[in-house]
């Protein structure tokens, strides 16, 4: 993480996804702990999404608000389906998304 290079990126988000702290990423690489602080509701949304059990688990009793979040911090379909465990991919996550009312 302290060596700049074109994939430590890819290693911070990792290493937030594994739960490090801002702080502790901050002293290895003196990235602003504003962008890491982004980087790390990414990594948040994304690890509920994997823990969740599935999409209705995920989406729960405020659907549309939470698919809504999920789309406002940048999630695409893609993404959503891949990391949500046992939906039926990309084109069940869009009809879900447009059923509740959330277009972009």
């Amino acid at each position: 993480l302290q060596t700049p290079t074109d994939t430590r990126l890819f290693a911070v988000q990792s290493a937030l996804e594994d739960g490090w702290s801002i702080e502790k990423v901050h002293e290895l690489t003196k990235i602003d702990p504003w962008f890491l602080s982004k980087l790390k509701n990414i990594a948040s949304m994304r690890n509920a999404c994997i823990q969740s059990g599935g999409l209705d688990k995920l989406l729960g009793d405020n659907a549309a608000e939470r698919m809504r979040t999920l789309k406002l911090n940048g999630f695409s379909d893609r993404q959503i389906a891949k990391y949500t465990p046992g939906n039926s991919g990309e084109a069940h996550i869009r009809s879900v998304r447009k059923s509740l009312g959330v277009v972009p």
